[in-house]
């Protein structure tokens, strides 16, 4: 094979990049007017008429019939956000061994897991914590 035949000139290159560049432009537009579309129903997650049992359960009901029409199972951008987030900052934890002593990661550790393992149950018995939980985490 003559090695000239594979060669594109100058300006094929200068095309085809812009044509990437250009599509790749679009994709980014697209998936960020998805995105500002997605954060500006943040403030509608949590409205005023969280706190009664009544609104848990109208919840809880809501998310098992959207799971069940719902035939794309991908997440909201939002949502992906939050698991992100939580992601990023489970990886504080690691990071800390680095600069902090085991005395001190211990007691930054045991009162956050306490914390969260007391809201967990809260979030189970207290339908008032219940709804804010499903409004931020339960969200199909």
């Amino acid at each position: 094979m003559n090695k000239d035949s594979t060669k594109i000139t100058k300006e094929e290159f200068q095309n085809k990049s812009k044509l990437i560049i250009d599509t790749t432009k679009e994709q980014i537009d697209s998936v960020i007017v998805h995105a500002k579309k997605q954060i500006m129903e943040i403030p509608h997650i949590l409205d005023d008429s969280i706190g009664t049992e009544e609104d848990a359960h109208k919840i809880e009901k809501e998310l098992i019939r959207k799971q069940k029409d719902t035939k794309d199972k991908n997440i909201s951008f939002t949502q992906e956000l939050i698991r992100k987030g939580i992601h990023l900052a489970a990886l504080t934890i690691p990071l800390s061994y680095i600069f902090l002593d085991r005395d001190i990661m211990l007691l930054i550790l045991i009162p956050l897991m306490l914390l969260f393992v007391g809201f967990d149950i809260a979030a189970k018995r207290i339908y008032f914590l219940r709804t804010i939980y499903l409004k931020i985490f339960g969200k199909c």
